[in-house]
């Protein structure tokens, strides 16, 4: 009997991939439910018996294999998808500055970022757009600036500053969305 072959791109496409990833979180959330439940409700009952200290209960630890030996230089929640947020990858060590990355997370997905970027400098700074929160404000190390739309699936940012576009040299040590107050937009 001949059997039928299957092309694989019937399983290699967008559309399966959204449905492998939805199952993907069902599953590790189902997998770390109690994680999920002290998240929401774990209560210390020593907190009653102390005067001014509290506990911290580590839940997740997030992880990437491409960032194992890089430090986090910036962290940055997503204000619209209140279980999102971004890493941003680099160096402390500032006289030996390599290449860095973004990660953004989910808490819906513990297990590996929804998406990543390279960069090639690290990272020292993140936003998220106030009315936009898929884009994402990233400066870098080497002065540079760029916007991430991580709803995309392109690795490559939507705008980047560049030497040959005037930009200055040194580290980026803050960036934020600035509202232009005439019309609401943010720039």
């Amino acid at each position: 009997e001949k059997l039928e072959r299957v092309e694989p791109d019937s399983f290699h496409n967008k559309k399966m991939e959204n449905i492998l990833n939805k199952v993907e979180r069902l599953s590790n959330h189902n997998a770390q439910d109690d994680i999920y439940d002290d998240f929401k409700y774990w209560d210390d009952p020593q907190d009653k018996y102390r005067t001014d200290e509290a506990t911290l209960c580590p839940l997740w630890k997030f992880s990437y294999e491409r960032a194992k030996r890089k430090h986090v230089t910036a962290l940055c929640w997503n204000s619209q998808y209140t279980d999102l947020f971004a890493a941003g990858f680099g160096s402390c060590d500032f006289a030996r500055n390599g290449k860095g990355l973004v990660c953004c997370y989910t808490l819906k997905n513990t297990s590996h970022p929804e998406f990543v970027v390279p960069t090639e400098s690290g990272v020292i700074c993140l936003d998220f757009h106030p009315k936009y929160p898929s884009l994402l404000a990233v400066g870098c190390h080497d002065g540079s600036v760029l916007v991430i739309d991580i709803k995309t699936t392109s690795k490559k940012p939507i705008y980047s500053s560049s030497l040959r576009s005037g930009q200055h040299c040194d580290p980026v040590w803050q960036i934020r969305w600035q509202d232009n107050g005439t019309s609401k937009e943010y720039k």
